[in-house]
């Protein structure tokens, strides 16, 4: 899609510092799962990016995945029966941590990407879920965690852990 979704959006540079970082393919817990589920860390990108965007918010930094499951455990054990490769599912985890969550599930706009501008301008952090694109295969989803001077999403990769400014031209 050629689309250039950022013509007239205005945005300010601003950056959530991430506290925790790490990667579904971390040896330590590749084979492990999401709570109660079958699902694979090694397939756990939206378990790891409401980990991300978790600890970036509140400032917890967390050393493994099994500390985030036992935080949101605490709060309600069914959460981790969810499949998080849902957007409703991910959406009810991120309400009961206590975030206000919005999902955008239509085709982007201008309009959309000013308002998630605005949003990472403020402070907010978002998952965005990427379809397949020349750099991946399937879905992923991925951290947002703020803009820069020039106008690019600051993006954590939650498969490899790294900072994206250039991989996918499709976040501009």
């Amino acid at each position: 899609n050629n689309t250039d979704y950022w013509t007239g959006c205005t945005w300010t540079a601003h950056e959530v510092p991430l506290v925790t970082a790490l990667n579904q393919r971390h040896p330590d817990w590749v084979n492990e799962t999401w709570g109660t589920t079958s699902i694979p860390y090694n397939n756990g990108c939206g378990a790891m990016v409401m980990m991300h965007i978790h600890s970036a918010l509140s400032g917890k930094k967390y050393a493994n995945p099994q500390e985030f499951e036992n935080d949101v455990g605490a709060i309600d054990p069914s959460l981790l029966g969810l499949n998080i490769g849902y957007a409703s599912n991910v959406q009810t985890v991120m309400n009961a941590l206590g975030y206000e969550t919005e999902y955008i599930n239509a085709t982007i706009t201008q309009a959309h990407m000013q308002k998630l501008y605005d949003a990472l301008s403020s402070g907010a952090c978002a998952l965005s879920r990427m379809s397949s694109t020349s750099n991946i295969t399937g879905s992923h989803a991925v951290t947002l965690y703020g803009v820069n001077d020039i106008g690019e999403m600051l993006v954590l990769d939650s498969d490899t852990g790294a900072h994206l400014l250039e991989t996918y031209d499709d976040l501009k």
